[in-house]
């Protein structure tokens, strides 16, 4: 197994080197360009290389995510390290193939699990318990609202809790304290 990717242009060993361009221009400002034009980079600099449908979807390999399908109920969907999107229900089994073409029709549909602090998980609980709120969500100017369903009215947060929640991005309560 090769140990250092060499000869490729910058763009391709940083990016799809399946497909090599040849353009050797791109390495002038690159520190590890040779006298040829050619790029070598050194072994303790590589990234290691995530499954192609990793970097088109915009996930890590392993990582654990939901989607919104409107055909059926699934369960968590991973690529893993092999490149094959794999779905864990009751078992783990690979993905449907129409599972994989609306995930690239529809990538804002993919849905990531927030990663919330303890600090943010006694306040939902918090809120829950003394509001009966179910939802959090942080509205476009970065606002946080809690309110009784998504989207709905509801009542203004401190802004130091749910850092996790992107503008736009709403979440149950029940989810947060899981």
């Amino acid at each position: 197994m090769q140990t250092y990717i060499e000869g490729l242009c910058c763009d391709c060993i940083h990016g799809d080197f399946y497909n090599f361009c040849g353009d050797y221009s791109e390495n002038e400002s690159c520190p590890y360009c040779k006298e040829d034009g050619s790029c070598w980079q050194p072994p303790e600099t590589q990234e290691t290389e995530k499954p192609r449908l990793c970097r088109l979807l915009g996930v890590e390999a392993g990582e654990r995510f939901r989607l919104d399908y409107p055909y059926r109920e699934l369960g968590w969907l991973s690529v893993e390290s092999d490149g094959k999107l794999w779905e864990h229900g009751r078992s783990k089994k690979k993905a449907k193939t129409n599972v994989l073409y609306y995930i690239f029709e529809h990538p804002e549909k993919i849905i990531r699990p927030s990663r919330f602090s303890e600090k943010d998980r006694q306040a939902a609980r918090a809120l829950m318990d003394i509001l009966g709120v179910s939802y959090i969500g942080c509205k476009d100017n970065g606002d946080l609202i809690a309110s009784r369903f998504s989207g709905g009215p509801g009542v203004s947060v401190c802004q130091e809790y749910f850092s996790a929640l992107l503008p736009g991005q709403s979440v149950r309560l029940s989810e947060i304290t899981e």
